[in-house]
């Protein structure tokens, strides 16, 4: 593909597109997977076609011509640590095409599904083409010799058990009991072994049962005694008319060696279907679990969540001669103090230049309210290296301290961020 084929877009950004790039015969040019995913719009601006990026952030093939790569509109240093923490698992796979990542040391619990729908589709396509063969030399006894005898061996045979009839040779057999299959059937033996001990999540019986399928295609298969270090030597012993096997052949090595990929990566040794992130999600639940799992003199609950796991409640109380009823309130954090609620607070994916949007402020006042607490929080992320950064006291709305808490996401060490923000949030709520 040509390089002026490729173009770039932030998310929820716009960039100006060729007509002739995106409309063919009278109609848009783009393939089905994608537009019915609805992950961006098109639209016309006086006489310009314009691109709108949705907030999913990865790599789109528009169509034939056209490949565009949404990023994201804050600076991240490490995509994956966010999403191994945040546990943010509802991935876009864009099965029908494919993407060039790098490795990584920093795995994603979550991608382990996504690893077992890719390798359990690559055994369903071997299955359908058929398992790849080698002849392997193997040494045999017998009266009834074929292929090479050995005459020292079959001679010191004969010596020690008298006039026997047998001979020692060596026949070469056609056999899938070689190193590409035994390598295949253990990463699909290790990630059986992963699902089964893991909790018991929407699609999790639905991947053991395809994997133990998968597994039964291998039955004549036996598990190798040590792996390769090589894949691209492993990769090389199966011939290219059976293309199918590298992908399975990928998939495995990144699973048994407990490898990660650079999701953001734009060249590297694994190709895998595109993957695309919606970081408004992944922000939510990274800070949220962050907070749960580090905050040691206060606790928090998800307000999405009914209780007792969670914090939602009804809004206030109705009155008996309303014929409307009370909705419920769900702000994504409740800090609690033994079990009095103290600050409410809401994570917003949104750039902020100034003060908070009066929609966000009005909103959270409203969850203060409702819960009884005089303080409420708006969290962030931070914006750009130059902008501000940690904790913001914002002022007072009646009786309640408004904070914002911006997070750096472009830190190289985010555990150090993670450890201020909480220091942070206990010391307001102590206060």
């Amino acid at each position: 593909m040509a390089d002026e084929a490729w173009l770039h877009a932030e998310e929820h950004g716009e960039i100006r597109i060729p007509l002739d790039r995106l409309v063919k015969n009278g109609g848009l040019d783009v393939y089905p997977e994608i537009l019915e995913q609805g992950l961006f719009k098109v639209f016309f601006r006086g006489d310009q076609l314009i691109f709108q990026a949705g907030g999913w952030i990865g790599m789109l093939h528009i169509n034939k011509e056209l490949v565009i790569e949404v990023t994201s509109r804050v600076p991240i240093a490490n995509l994956e640590w966010i999403i191994a923490r945040s546990h943010f698992e509802k991935f876009i796979v864009l099965d029908a095409f494919r993407k060039d990542f790098s490795l990584s040391n920093q795995q994603i619990p979550s991608i382990i599904n996504i690893m077992a729908d890719r390798l359990t589709k690559a055994v369903e396509a071997i299955q359908f083409d058929s398992l790849h063969y080698e002849y392997v030399s193997r040494q045999y006894i017998g009266s009834f010799p074929r292929g090479r005898i050995d005459p020292p061996k079959t001679a010191l045979h004969r010596l020690r058990l008298g006039q026997s009839p047998q001979s020692v040779f060596e026949a070469w057999e056609r056999t899938v009991d070689v190193l590409p299959n035994q390598y295949i059937r253990h990463a699909i033996r290790k990630l059986l072994h992963a699902l089964e001990g893991a909790p018991n999540k929407a699609g999790r019986r639905s991947r053991i049962t395809a994997l133990r399928k998968a597994d039964d295609v291998f039955d004549r298969v036996s598990l190798p005694s040590t792996r390769p270090i090589d894949i691209q030597n492993l990769i090389r012993r199966v011939p290219a008319s059976k293309p199918v096997y590298k992908d399975a052949l990928v998939v495995s090595h990144l699973i048994l060696e407990d490898s990660g990929i650079e999701l953001r990566s734009t060249g590297g040794s694994v190709s895998l279907a595109p993957i695309l992130v919606l970081m408004e999600n992944v922000f939510e639940r990274y800070v949220r679990k962050v907070l749960v799992g580090s905050l040691t003199q206060i606790t928090c609950r998800n307000g999405n969540l009914q209780p007792p796991e969670g914090a939602k409640k009804l809004l206030g109380t109705a009155d008996a001669l309303s014929p409307f009823k009370i909705q419920p309130v769900t702000p994504d954090i409740v800090f609690y103090d033994g079990a009095r609620p103290i600050m409410v607070a809401d994570v917003k994916y949104k750039i902020i230049k100034d003060f908070p949007q009066r929609d966000d402020v009005n909103q959270v006042l409203t969850y203060a309210l409702s819960y009884g607490c005089e303080r409420a929080g708006l969290f962030y992320p931070r914006r750009s290296p130059h902008s501000p950064a940690g904790m913001i006291k914002l002022g007072t709305v009646g009786s309640v301290l408004l904070y914002a808490f911006f997070v750096d996401l472009s830190s190289t060490d985010l555990s150090l961020v993670e450890n201020m923000l909480c220091s942070e949030v206990e010391r307001i709520c102590k206060q």
